[in-house]
């Protein structure tokens, strides 16, 4: 078995005796040597499977030095040195071994190197300035890429003229650069859990409801999937507009997503801020008009304001954008009354500031609008009209007043607030100012008091005793 074995390898161990005479190491005996060729044929074998690798890659047939070098250091082995060309090395058998090859030198003369002609001077470092576009367009230099134009195609009569087009065309196509889309692969667990959460939301199982976002808010492994999961907050708040229960457990995961220490949201906040913004001043969020759908939009208002507060300092413009859209929503007169109570409850989340520029300022305005709508009239046309549409119109009146109630609370309550900060901010200034003064006043009576003490007067006797007056 042993020489069965030896003579199936095509690596000796002669070499590396060789090696040793010539290194100087004495005792290195012939088992040795067989332990040390077997270790040294595996490596070169995956060295060179490793570099045929590199050379099929490369579109060629001729294995080089070059990908010896790279499977060396896809290996971390330092690469070879003076093996720089790309011409294959012959090898040369040695007359007295039979497995030992080397690598002849050529024997080149002085006098043909001498009599070569001295190769030319390198030219001098110089820079040159041309325009790479002038408005838009690539000027015709030398020094910009050539512009090819797409073929024209002369009328030919029959099957000439088609043949003609299906080469211009395929031509065209092999110029056309497709870039390939790199697909991003979750793994069957990412998945698996990705189906759970959805399906989560989407259930009725508080539970697992309850369960999926403590883990969404907790879990630290989520990063592959975020995309995934603003993805879909987006698109199921666009195609379920109409399912209040859908959308506030969206917005909860939504919650969830932003509360957590371990995800990176800032790269995807751009997708997240439209859900946000439609739950907010969407004109319809339930099918039925008694659905609390006012609890969604305060909702919402809060967690644009957690989105301000977090990425406020490094997205300067953010606040101000969404201050812009809610305040053009709440001026707008032709929007609904909804829209209008989302525009309120968000600008008020957004600081005593923003509702003293937005909603203070256009207050009287608003109430204008709002006054015949909390105080509903019929007029002589609608009086007249069928009992039928005279019950529609009563029962619209009764929802748009109930509408007008709840924005005219939200203004109240927003600038109420600011208000009530202000009122506060002038009572504790007076307040202070009486404090102050008080102490103040202490404060000089301790002062007098010590220095009348000290200012008593002294008496002296005639035997010469001293006596405090």
């Amino acid at each position: 078995m042993a020489s069965t074995s030896s003579t199936s390898r095509h690596f000796g161990p002669v070499p590396i005796q060789l090696l040793a005479a010539q290194l100087g190491i004495e005792g290195f005996d012939a088992e040795t040597a067989e332990e040390l060729s077997t270790e040294v044929e595996y490596r070169l074998r995956q060295i060179i499977q490793l570099a045929f690798k590199f050379m099929k890659h490369s579109k060629r047939e001729v294995l080089t030095t070059e990908d010896i070098d790279c499977a060396l250091r896809l290996w971390n082995v330092e690469s070879l040195y003076g093996y720089s060309s790309s011409d294959p090395i012959t090898f040369e058998k040695a007359e007295k071994y039979d497995d030992l090859f080397f690598v002849k030198d050529q024997v080149v003369s002085f006098q043909s190197i001498l009599e070569e002609s001295l190769p030319k001077c390198p030219p001098e470092p110089t820079f040159s300035v041309h325009w790479l576009a002038v408005e838009g367009q690539q000027p015709n230099v030398p020094q910009n890429p050539a512009f090819e134009h797409p073929l024209d195609t002369t009328e030919v009569d029959g099957e000439d003229e088609d043949e003609d087009e299906d080469k211009d065309k395929s031509k065209e196509n092999d110029k056309q650069i497709v870039k390939q889309m790199v697909k991003h692969v979750l793994s069957k667990e990412q998945q698996m859990y990705y189906e759970r959460v959805t399906d989560a939301i989407k259930g009725s199982n508080q539970a697992l409801h309850q369960r999926i976002l403590h883990s969404l808010a907790n879990d630290p492994g989520l990063h592959q999937l975020l995309p995934y999961l603003i993805q879909f907050i987006a698109d199921e708040v666009v195609h379920n507009l109409r399912e209040l229960r859908l959308l506030i457990s969206l917005m909860r995961m939504a919650e969830a997503l932003l509360s957590s220490r371990h995800l990176c949201i800032e790269p995807y906040l751009h997708q997240l801020m439209s859900p946000l913004m439609t739950c907010l001043v969407s004109r319809h969020l339930c099918q039925h008009a008694h659905e609390n759908h006012w609890a969604l939009r305060d909702y919402a208002a809060k967690l644009i304001k957690m989105v301000c507060n977090r990425f406020g300092k490094t997205y300067q413009d953010l606040q101000p954008r969404i201050t812009r859209q809610l305040n053009n929503a709440f001026i707008d007169a032709t929007k609904p009354l909804t829209t209008h109570y989302g525009a309120i409850v968000g600008l008020a989340e957004m600081g005593d500031k923003v509702v003293e520029v937005t909603l203070l300022k256009h207050m009287p305005v608003y109430l204008k609008l709002l006054k015949p709508i909390l105080n509903p009239t019929l007029e002589a046309k609608e009086a007249e009209t069928s009992p039928e549409n005279h019950r529609k119109l009563l029962r619209q009146n009764a929802a748009r007043s109930i509408e007008a109630r709840r924005c005219y609370g939200a203004l109240l309550e927003a600038v109420g607030s600011l208000v009530r900060q202000r009122v506060y901010m002038i009572e504790y200034s007076k307040l202070l100012e009486k404090v102050s003064k008080h102490i103040a006043k202490a404060r000089s009576g301790k002062r007098k008091k010590k220095s009348s003490g000290k200012k008593r007067s002294k008496t002296v006797d005639i035997n010469g005793s001293e006596e405090d007056n």
